[in-house]
């Protein structure tokens, strides 16, 4: 597992590297991000996925996606330029492939778009032309993922009847707390 180990790290690394560049544009301030950049390498949550193999490579790849969707979404709220749009779609649909959690980057988009664009009605414009088809993307990969949740292991689906209402109500909990989770950590 020595290899496993270094593409992991290697990964982390490259995640501080990104959270840096994030948080030197929402700051303006290098100094912040190598700050930022230290925290995220060294803190103990980041070396969970380290340690733990089973679905940790998932979830370093989706963070290192989300993160440059967020970075490309900020690139693109600067420029308008129709690359830094396609690299936001490219990498958030790259994160979603990696692990579900990453649903929620039309919400920290919404944010980004909040705190970047002043004017009522650019953000208007912006919400319209290219923060709905993020969203209509995660709605997609949503459906996609009840669809996957109501499949039993063996692949039959599990028929809507009187004795599987209660599991319905147990599978959609699951996922809001799957999502809230996501959202709060």
């Amino acid at each position: 597992p020595t290899g496993y180990f270094v593409v992991i790290f290697t990964v982390h690394f490259l995640n501080a590297l990104l959270v840096r560049r994030l948080a030197y544009l929402l700051s303006g301030n290098r100094l912040t991000g190598i700050f930022s950049a230290l925290a995220f390498f060294g803190s103990s949550s980041s070396y969970q996925a380290l340690i733990l193999i089973s679905g940790s490579i998932g979830r370093l790849l989706a963070l290192t996606f989300f993160l440059l969707a967020s970075i490309a979404w900020i690139s693109f709220l600067r420029d308008r330029k129709g690359s830094s749009y396609a690299g936001v779609v490219t990498a958030q649909t790259l994160a979603l492939l990696s692990m579900e959690e990453a649903v929620v980057f039309p919400l920290v988009a919404l944010s980004l778009l909040w705190v970047f664009e002043q004017r009522k009605t650019e953000s208007m414009k912006i919400l319209a032309r290219f923060w709905v088809p993020l969203l209509l993307l995660d709605g997609i990969v949503f459906s996609a993922l009840l669809v996957d949740f109501f499949h039993s292991s063996e692949g039959q689906a599990e028929r809507l009847s009187m004795a599987a209402l209660p599991l319905l109500g147990e599978k959609l909990v699951s996922l809001v707390e799957m999502l809230l989770r996501t959202v709060l950590l």
